[in-house]
């Protein structure tokens, strides 16, 4: 049965429908205007309703201060039922999605219009404080008479239950900022990333951050830098090298620190025909001829190192091509790139006269401490009756225990704690290095029930962790 009423709103009609819920072209009889109402699924257990309600009105609550010509209006919030919803003000056009859907190739002066306009949009909101979170093209309104406006500020921020939280992950992760991916606190600048992707695929036709799956996706997020667009795509002005290098930074302080910067270099990409881009190791575009040795700048090799095969039976692993790890040997080549060395038929020989000379060793050693004679305990005996100290045997090396593999497969993230020690958020993290022994593994994801559990990895073993919250 169609929806008819909505609290005190009339619903004459269905607009469209996401991973969220719907939105209704509805009339509001008190104001006696059309407005569009958009719904929010409740999917979250009941422990955390109140939880819920309270992020709900502050987020509705801080979107409703916002009044900009670049930002939809909020007029009401409620929850009504079983139901909670936001009413707006109704738009005559279409977001940015659809526009991109039906292939039209914008000129580039039009691309600057929606973009910077975005951008002054955004450096309002973070000048009151407001971060939206999810910069996407569905998010950016398109007006028949031109105009551009941001919609759904404060949505991404209040969603707790765990279903909802894995459609908004797929939804939007080629448009995350790293630090949002990985679960860090975000400012203004995670906006500032985001629309510079929006950017990068309106001159591109195509997301910096392609992939099969949500984890591909966010680990290229995390890890590569996007395609130089001269590469991608030929008639783009050379200005926008510059700023897409600055707009996409994996490091938040390398970014523009502002979306006004933002829309300033946007408005004047001519001027910037000759600046250089940012380096890879400082901007987010990598060079037409990238140096494959070149240090990844948001994770050290020392912390996180993707899996590599073991020799047992065939584990469904995440593996690391070998070319990616400078100086790496394929199997079966020596590291000059000759054949494999074979075994020769003096090698048994050598190895047999080998042990033999080991053997001999070994009990003459046992011999002389055997044997030790009288004198050399009488000698020992008088050292010490003159206060000489005789230096005590160097402690024994400890046994290294060596070293073992975790492949994980979180879904849709959990960050990993070791022994209680926090090691990353996975995805993007698909494996971890950590001593061979028994460990307690815990994975945690706000809004739902910690996982744990105890595991004992030998030495070179590949285990691999599965959960799913």
């Amino acid at each position: 049965m169609a929806l008819e009423e909505l609290s005190r709103y009339r619903i004459s009609g269905k607009i469209g429908e996401g991973a969220m819920g719907v939105v209704y072209r509805a009339f509001d009889p008190l104001l006696e205007r059309v407005v569009a109402v958009k719904t929010i699924k409740l999917d979250f257990s009941p422990s955390e309703e109140d939880e819920f309600e309270r992020r709900f009105f502050r987020e509705a609550k801080s979107a409703a201060r916002l009044s900009h010509p670049n930002i939809v209006t909020v007029f009401d919030a409620g929850k009504f039922e079983d139901v909670a919803y936001i009413a707006m003000e109704f738009l005559e056009g279409r977001d940015l999605r659809q526009l991109m859907n039906k292939k039209e190739h914008l000129p580039v002066a039009r691309i600057v219009e929606i973009v910077a306009s975005v951008a002054d949009g955004l450096a309002y909101a973070h000048e009151h404080g407001v971060v939206h979170r999810d910069i996407k093209p569905a998010n950016i309104m398109v007006l028949d008479k031109g105009g551009v406006k941001i919609a759904d500020f404060g949505i991404a921020q209040i969603q707790t239950g765990t279903r909802t939280m894995g459609d908004m992950i797929v939804g939007t992760s080629k448009y995350m900022s790293p630090e949002h991916i990985m679960g860090l606190p975000v400012d203004g600048r995670t906006d500032i990333f985001s629309l510079g992707v929006v950017l990068y695929q309106l001159l591109t036709g195509v997301t910096p951050f392609e992939g099969e799956t949500v984890t591909t996706i966010m680990y290229r997020v995390i890890h590569e830098a996007a395609a130089a667009p001269s590469l991608v795509a030929g008639d783009i002005p050379a200005g926008f090298e510059y700023i897409l290098s600055k707009a996409l930074a994996k490091k938040p302080e390398n970014r523009y620190q502002t979306a006004a910067e933002f829309a300033g270099d946007l408005r004047g990409y001519e001027a910037l025909a000759t600046t250089p881009r940012l380096p890879w190791l400082v901007g987010g575009i990598g060079d037409p001829t990238p140096n494959p040795a070149a240090e990844d700048p948001v994770f050290s090799a020392e912390t996180v190192r993707m899996a590599t095969p073991a020799p047992a039976a065939p584990i469904a692993v995440r593996v690391t091509p070998a070319e990616a790890f400078p100086g790496a040997v394929p199997q079966g080549e020596s590291a000059s790139g000759r054949e494999p060395v074979r075994a020769r038929s003096g090698v048994f020989r050598l190895i047999f006269a080998s042990l033999g000379i080991l053997l001999l060793i070994g009990a003459s050693v046992f011999l002389a401490v055997r044997e030790k004679s009288p004198d050399d305990k009488s000698a020992a005996s008088a050292r010490a009756a003159a206060g000489t100290t005789v230096p005590k045997a160097a402690p024994e090396p400890v046994p290294v225990a060596g070293t073992a593999t975790l492949s994980l497969a979180v879904s849709p993230w959990g960050e990993v704690f070791v022994d209680g020690e926090s090691k990353g958020v996975s995805p993007p993290m698909l494996s971890l290095e950590v001593p061979a022994g028994k460990h307690n593994i815990e994975i945690r994801n706000d809004g739902a029930s910690n996982y744990s559990t105890d595991v004992e990895l030998k030495d070179g073993e590949v285990k691999r962790l599965k959960y799913k919250f």
